[in-house]
C-alpha cells in the first residue's frame, strides 16, 4: 500500500554583496500540503560568505526546518553549519 504526499513549493531568495569578498543569502521555502493543509512545511535559512581567495570560500548558515503535523505535536529544527567551500 503506497502513500503519496502532494506538496507544492514557494521559493523566495534575497543575495546582497556587502564588499567585493563578502555577501549574505537568505532563503525561505514554503511547502503546503495539498491533502491536508494544516502538515505544511518551512524552511528558511540565513547565511554569510566570505572569499579567502579566488577559489576558497568560508561560508557560515543557520537552517531552521519547521514541520506543522495535525496529528502530534509541532516539531522544528535547526542546524548551525560552517564550510570551507571550493569554486572550480
Amino acid at each position: 500500500n503506497l502513500t503519496y504526499i502532494n506538496y507544492g513549493r514557494l521559493y523566495v531568495e534575497y543575495n546582497h554583496k556587502l564588499l567585493t569578498n563578502l555577501s549574505y543569502k537568505l532563503w525561505a521555502e514554503y511547502l503546503p500540503n495539498f491533502d491536508t493543509s494544516a502538515a505544511y512545511l518551512l524552511n528558511t535559512e540565513a547565511s554569510a560568505n566570505v572569499m579567502i581567495n579566488e577559489i576558497f570560500s568560508l561560508k557560515t548558515a543557520y537552517l531552521l526546518k519547521y514541520q506543522n503535523q495535525p496529528i502530534s505535536a509541532k516539531y522544528s529544527d535547526t542546524t548551525f553549519t560552517t564550510s570551507l567551500v571550493a569554486k572550480f
